[in-house]
């Protein structure tokens, strides 16, 4: 039976950590990443495709189409690394019947409206409140960038920045 070794939260998706450290951490065989918009564009969908660790399978699935497969067969014999480019997807997945034991946000960019919360993940007001939502479903959301680095839960995670998420 298959199992969901690790979802994550990062916008950059595959790239030298996924390969190089969560990948070999977790010994996934099949990433998926879960985009509804990035599903629709064939070409970036090759370019993530193509860009797989050795022996390890990497789909660009939808919301529906991966909730589908795990109700349907568990994900097979397949120990999965979900990756979500960032928090709507991963609460769309969940809100939808997905269940999720953990949720890991790794990287997400800073732009207008972010504040840094921890290394280089920073996150909008709504965006705290959607992983707040997320653990008030039952699960347990942390912040880690790497597999050596200690994990940091989403309350001491957010206290600093966003106080009223804790």
């Amino acid at each position: 039976m298959g199992q969901i070794v690790l979802a994550r939260i990062d916008d950059r998706l595959i790239h030298g950590q996924i390969v190089t450290k969560w990948a070999p951490e977790c010994k996934c065989t099949r990433i998926i990443i879960v985009d509804d918009d990035l599903v629709k564009d064939p070409f970036l969908c090759d370019v993530y495709e193509l860009s797989k660790p050795n022996g390890v399978d990497v789909q660009v699935r939808s919301t529906d189409s991966t909730l589908a497969e795990w109700e349907e067969s568990s994900f097979g014999d397949d120990r999965v690394l979900l990756l979500f480019r960032n928090v709507e997807p991963a609460k769309k997945l969940i809100e939808k019947g997905m269940k999720l034991r953990q949720l890991q946000v790794g990287g997400l960019a800073a732009n207008a409206g972010r504040e840094r919360v921890y290394l280089s993940v920073c996150c909008s007001e709504d965006e705290a409140a959607l992983l707040k939502e997320i653990e008030g479903m039952g699960v347990e959301v942390y912040f880690q960038m790497v597999p050596e680095a200690s994990a940091q839960t989403r309350a001491e995670t957010m206290k600093n920045v966003f106080p009223k998420y804790v």
